[in-house]
């Protein structure tokens, strides 16, 4: 077994290139699985993480997906704002055991300010690293991607956009509180007060007031408002039967943020599929480059191997030889190929801010057992690629082989 191994490993060093191809084909399909896999499942986890403790979201009518995406994943723009008189009544449900409302509509440098109260910390399990958090108006808690450090001070932008001049210079926050890296939204937020945001938008209006009279009266309505609600309910029946009492309403939406995602995750399904099959399709590539390979070096090689035979190689030596030569093959384009996947995640993940609101960049580099599965996947591939050249070897006809010589 040992000689075979040896054997095998000579082969394959003894042809660079062609060996080189091989495991490279079988390497980039079971990076492009481990990719699907390692962002695919980072997704679902992270739409589960993200919602695990909200029941109802509760905003302006619209799309109930934007709703969703827009106040609990941070991640679109809000339908609008809706009247604290219409949350009050919402609130006083005797089937509501949490309500968390959130008011949104600034940033600074992308990273959105978020006015909410500590309970919103509960919502994902928050934890401040180093600090306090926000007790008065324009102090904040920075989320861990932000890169902000107590007793920095920033002004926001109005709106969404990074790139504005429309910002608020005269009321600048202040970062009092740090948070750990928690995998969620909260991330890549800067979390102060509702009173914070509603004040920032009043002052904002107030600097235009000379030039337009109807300013003062929009931001006593925008103190007024909150952007949505998060809501926790007591039991399973009332989140099936108060998203249908809320939606009678005229200014009112409610949306499930499971439903919505279960929707969303489908659609996202079908790329899944999509990329999957290709995956499989390189595989089966692979499988058969490496078949052709070991099936035209053994017509090169039968001289050699029928010498091998004469000097004691048993057909069971020269049968496990080819075998190895194609399972360790195998072997190196999986390990590579998870190596190249678990790369290939980890910069995605890096580069792209919306992903760090689902999954924390070095997650993508933890092994998880979808990676013993593809090095399963690599060596059954290069023991099927390899078993008829590996059956052919062992059957050999020396006599004849080694009666018309070498050429």
């Amino acid at each position: 077994m040992k000689n075979a191994l040896s054997l095998a490993l000579s082969s394959i060093v003894s042809k660079p290139l062609s060996s080189f191809l091989c495991v490279f084909s079988t390497a980039c399909a079971i990076g492009l699985l481990t990719t699907l896999f390692l962002l695919t499942n980072g997704l679902e986890n992270g739409f589960i993480k993200n919602s695990k403790n909200i029941d109802v979201v509760v905003g302006s009518k619209g799309s109930p997906l934007q709703l969703v995406l827009s106040s609990v994943y941070q991640i679109d723009i809000p339908n609008g704002n809706i009247n604290m008189n219409d949350v009050q009544r919402i609130i006083k449900n005797p089937q509501i055991k949490k309500a968390v409302q959130i008011a949104v509509g600034d940033n600074y440098k992308g990273w959105r300010v978020v006015g909410t109260t500590v309970d919103y910390l509960g919502l994902y399990d928050l934890k401040i690293s180093e600090g306090q958090t926000f007790q008065k108006p324009f102090e904040v808690l920075a989320g861990s991607a932000t890169g902000l450090k107590i007793g920095d001070s920033f002004v926001a932008s109005h709106g969404f956009s990074a790139d504005t001049d429309d910002v608020h210079r005269d009321v600048p926050y202040k970062v009092v509180g740090a948070l750990e890296q928690s995998g969620t939204v909260a991330d890549k937020l800067l979390i102060t007060s509702i009173k914070s945001v509603q004040e920032a938008h009043d002052h904002h209006g107030h600097e235009g007031h000379d030039a337009h009279d109807d300013h003062h009266k929009d931001d006593e309505k925008l103190s007024q408002e909150v952007t949505a609600v998060f809501l926790q309910v007591k039991n399973p029946m009332t989140m099936m039967t108060l998203p249908r009492e809320i939606n009678k309403s005229e200014n009112l939406l409610a949306a499930s943020p499971s439903y919505e995602m279960a929707k969303l995750s489908k659609n996202f399904g079908i790329g899944k599929n999509f990329v999957f099959i290709i995956s499989l399709g390189l595989m089966g590539i692979a499988v058969l480059m490496l078949f052709s390979n070991l099936a035209s070096n053994l017509v090169a090689r039968q001289y050699d191997l029928a010498v091998l035979r004469v000097l004691g190689a048993s057909p069971a030596t020269i049968f496990s030889t080819v075998l190895f030569e194609g399972i360790l093959i195998g072997l190196g384009g999986a390990m590579a190929g998870i190596l190249i996947g678990h790369g290939v995640a980890y910069m995605t993940v890096l580069n792209v801010p919306s992903l760090q609101a689902m999954m924390v960049p070095f997650d993508m580099l933890k092994f998880h057992l979808n990676d013993f599965y593809l090095i399963l996947l690599g060596l059954i591939s290069g023991f099927f690629a390899a078993l008829l050249p590996a059956i052919s070897a062992s059957k050999i006809d020396i006599a004849a082989l080694l009666s018309k010589g070498s050429s």
